[in-house]
């Protein structure tokens, strides 16, 4: 696993090095090196339609069931890596950690009874991770920026408290699509060159898109909420929402060039976003 994330974010100007790490005794053959250069697919697929329609038809469905809201909540998103290859990693001694983004969403609230009600939105999400390791003469810093637009839907329960503060939570699954994906590294390393006997330093940044063939341009997962209305106003009020993600499929593809990886890489964030509401009718 550790040869393999090497894989992906060491850069390309390194190509004709081929070097053995002190320590580690790791052999990085030239071919081992390449560019992280992400071709995305036209956004406006398939399942994106599909998840569009879907959710226009919901929308319209819940409005005809009730007085629907409508929100609008931006804030920030803390998102790292969950599952056996980021365990493998950490044991290798990696440190995975979080990127700190934005995330902006606009949603539709329909009631379907008394305490439950149908929660249908669009959102821009930054996601990604970050990691690192050092250990004598290797240091690899790396971080990947993936944007993603999401389509959630959501069972919502709001308990009728009385008064003009108002609870609720919320859970479902979300669809996500990657807007945009781009792989930040810094790599520094010594080693011997085989044919002086020389210690040679090597030190390089590098910030590329990501290639089409490491990244799934699709994450499906489950999202759970819960959150405060402050009503203003009978037409309006005041919301604070907490949202947590779980990405149930990997991020990573894997194919027979990828080894030592398995299909079990997912994003993990958390949110934290407030706003306002609108009563439609």
């Amino acid at each position: 696993m550790l040869d393999r994330l090497m894989d992906l974010f060491i850069p390309i100007c390194l190509e004709n090095v081929g070097t053995i790490f002190a320590k580690k005794e790791i052999t990085l053959s030239p071919k081992s090196y390449h560019s992280i250069q992400m071709r995305i697919e036209p956004l406006f697929k398939l399942p994106v339609l599909l998840v569009l329609v879907f959710s226009g038809s919901l929308i319209g469905a819940t409005f005809a069931l009730g007085q629907a809201t409508i929100s609008v909540q931006t804030g920030g998103s803390f998102t790292t890596w969950g599952g056996d290859d980021v365990k493998e990693l950490e044991d290798a001694g990696f440190d995975i950690g979080y990127r700190t983004g934005v995330a902006v969403r606009a949603s539709v609230v329909s009631p379907l009874t008394d305490l439950l009600g149908l929660q249908i939105g669009a959102a821009y999400v930054q996601k990604g991770a970050s990691g690192e390791v050092d250990e004598d003469d290797f240091y690899l810093e790396f971080t990947t920026d993936m944007d993603y637009l999401e389509f959630p839907l959501l069972l919502r329960f709001s308990p009728q408290l009385g008064g003009p503060l108002s609870p609720h939570v919320a859970a479902g699954p979300a669809f996500s699509f990657v807007l945009n994906c781009r792989v930040s590294n810094r790599f520094r390393a010594s080693y011997i060159d085989p044919f002086t006997d020389e210690k040679v330093m090597v030190d390089d940044n590098e910030s590329e898109e990501c290639e089409d063939d490491v990244f799934k341009t699709f994450d499906f997962g489950v999202m759970a909420g819960a959150g405060l209305a402050f009503e203003v106003s009978p037409s309006w009020s005041l919301t604070l929402d907490f949202v947590y993600n779980r990405g149930l499929s990997s991020i990573i593809k894997v194919d027979d060039d990828l080894l030592e990886l398995s299909d079990d890489t997912g994003n993990r964030t958390y949110a934290i976003m407030a706003g306002v509401a609108f009563r439609l009718r």
